[in-house]
């Protein structure tokens, strides 16, 4: 039943996962074991690109999970292999068909707190759900590690002030030529990346800190707020051949995990072309107008637009005038991460939210008399 592959797949019943991936063509990319047979499993542990672990690899696991390693769920195969090939070990991933079981319930959007606090890169269903199928998501994890494995000879060789430069032109796709570079590499070590560590760690810093807020990347909102457009007049130009199109095609993203979650741009990148937009009105309306052509022009009212977040702190695809929202964050923010913006009203009526709201917007909060 081993296919070889970069991907190491311990299941007690991995059929469902493995048929996923064949529908792709990536069924060779598995290296499939039983959970029993973890010796041999072992001996390819080393060189896999990434662990993918069922959570239940034994029946009665879903009625007793097992949270410390000691059992026969997952995380307890995932951990005795650790201890068998030591700490110097690919990213690893948790799936189920019964996710919320094994880990309780938990915003899906924020799959990297969960993962963590399991000791773990990512966790995942095992089968597709809506627009998140968790064969693309393992793939990419996959490439990834491969892209930064291919990577590390040069990362090894310099010091930690060039750490950041090399990191974003050979790892993360940092177009040499862009005349935004100097300022994204500055963005990029304002996230501190972990200098000299390895593939799990630069997964992991991706997953954890990176991707989840807006970073030295960005997601579509916060380019319609930059140039002052709404969110679908955006996204009108972006899926037709404009100006606006083929300029932030050269702020894409393409480095390791592109579009793991959806697209990103370089926030340098897109900060560079809304500099180049008039500040005053009518200047602003006509160049805004050829930009998005032949699609129809639909701009913000004022420039003071922010993306909203729900009361889980997870951005929607929505913007609103900043006079109505305030500031929130919690204890899962990394120090660099600017805190959420979420609508005054909403942080009124939830009274979990309304806690999260930084103190020095905790005033708008106050209903007055």
């Amino acid at each position: 039943m081993t296919t070889q592959g970069d991907i190491l797949y311990i299941d007690d019943d991995p059929d469902g996962l493995l048929a996923s991936a064949k529908s792709k063509r990536l069924g060779n990319r598995f290296d499939a074991h039983l959970p029993d047979a973890l010796p041999q499993a072992a001996k390819a542990a080393g060189k896999a690109n990434l662990w993918v672990f069922d959570y239940f690899t034994v029946e009665q696991e879903r009625d007793n999970p097992s949270l410390d390693g000691s059992g026969r769920s997952g995380l307890g195969v995932f951990h005795q292999l650790r201890r068998a090939t030591s700490e110097a070990r690919p990213p690893s991933v948790l799936v189920s068909s019964h996710l919320e079981e094994a880990i309780g319930t938990f915003d899906y959007q924020r799959r990297h707190i969960v993962a963590e606090q399991l000791g773990v890169e990512w966790v995942s269903r095992k089968l597709a759900s809506g627009s998140s199928d968790p064969i693309d998501e393992i793939v990419a994890l996959a490439d990834a590690v491969a892209a930064i494995r291919s990577s590390q000879r040069s990362l090894g060789q310099v010091g930690s002030a060039r750490f950041s430069s090399v990191l974003a032109h050979k790892v993360l796709s940092l177009p040499m030529d862009a005349g935004w570079s100097d300022a994204a590499v500055s963005e990029v070590d304002g996230w501190r990346p972990p200098v000299s560590a390895g593939a799990r760690e630069l997964v992991a810093w991706m997953l954890r800190q990176v991707l989840p807020h807006p970073s030295f990347l960005v997601r579509a909102p916060h380019l319609a707020s930059r140039l002052g457009l709404t969110v679908a007049c955006l996204d009108s130009a972006l899926r037709k051949k404009t100006e606006l199109s083929s300029l932030l095609s050269s702020a894409s993203y393409q480095g390791v995990l592109a579009g793991f979650s959806g697209p990103r741009w370089w926030s340098a990148g897109v900060d560079a072309i809304a500099f180049d937009v008039p500040r005053d009105s009518v200047s602003r309306t006509a160049h805004l107008k050829r930009l998005v052509a032949p699609a129809a022009l639909q701009e913000l009212p004022s420039s003071d637009w922010v993306v909203v977040s729900d009361a889980d702190l997870v951005e929607a695809d929505e913007l609103a005038p900043v006079t109505e929202c305030v500031r929130a964050s919690d204890e899962y923010f990394p120090p660099q991460a600017p805190p959420s913006w979420v609508r005054i009203a909403d942080a009124k009526q939830n009274k979990v939210l309304a806690r999260k709201v930084r103190l020095e917007d905790q005033a708008e909060l106050v209903v007055q008399p």
